[in-house]
């Protein structure tokens, strides 16, 4: 399982929940005489054979396939999804598994993929829901759900806000420094730069997005640097400073 998730609970606790989720999809699928269970890589496949191998113990009856679905769980889009090992899916019952859902991108992008294996029905079951949802998806099946209260929101707001103030002060106090023009300016572009970073990664929620926004933010910053420092070492080697 995630850090996050094995913080949260121990191994007899998840033990619990498998035991539970497991006697759920029997029940649902009494009349089923075949499953193919996907575990989302990779804790979402160690969670994925746990239920394998207890469904096997408790229906013998029953015909389970286990297969790994291998996706990048950064940027789902970056790399193809695929299963291994790559069994026929067509017309069968598919239970989807994951370890957390946060956002639902993985969740989403996978059970997407699937769907277009040609199935005849399709369950989604994980272990821990954190109910950050960015995308329209949610799980069938949920061991544990979280949510994140509002008093945790303003905590974190509140220390950002704190962290603002204390770079607006060391701001001012750097105002009274005997420095050179150059160092002033480099300073100050250095404090904005924190500032600006927290403001878009936590009021705007960036911090959550896609490296790719990331990449693309820290692209502009450099060329906001270069563009600032061009004029001033012109303006220095002009004032022979």
């Amino acid at each position: 399982m995630t850090k996050s998730s094995s913080l949260i609970l121990d191994n007899e606790s998840v033990n619990k929940k498998i035991d539970r989720i497991t006697h759920q999809i029997i029940e649902e699928n009494f009349n089923e005489k075949e499953l193919i269970i996907i575990g989302i890589s990779k804790n979402g496949f160690l969670l994925a054979q746990k239920i394998t191998k207890l469904l096997n113990q408790l229906n013998k009856s029953l015909k389970v396939e286990l297969t790994e679905l291998l996706i990048n769980k950064n940027n789902p889009l970056k790399n193809s999804i695929e299963i291994k090992p790559n069994l026929s899916c067509e017309n069968k019952k598919v239970i989807l598994i994951d370890d957390v859902l946060n956002s639902g991108r993985t969740l989403m992008h996978a059970a997407a993929y699937v769907i277009n294996l040609g199935i005849k029905k399709m369950n989604t079951i994980v272990l821990v829901d954190r109910r950050h949802r960015l995308f329209p998806i949610k799980a069938d099946w949920v061991g544990l759900t979280l949510s994140t209260t509002i008093q945790e929101h303003i905590r974190v707001y509140l220390m950002v806000f704190g962290a603002l103030a204390v770079l607006t002060v060391v701001t001012v106090l750097a105002s009274y420094l005997e420095v050179s023009t150059s160092e002033g300016i480099f300073l100050a572009l250095i404090i904005a730069s924190i500032k600006a970073s927290l403001v878009a990664g936590y009021f705007m929620h960036l911090i959550t997005e896609k490296s790719m926004i990331i990449s693309i933010l820290l692209l502009t910053v450099f060329f906001f640097f270069v563009m600032i420092f061009l004029p001033l070492i012109s303006y220095t080697d002009q004032a022979g400073v």
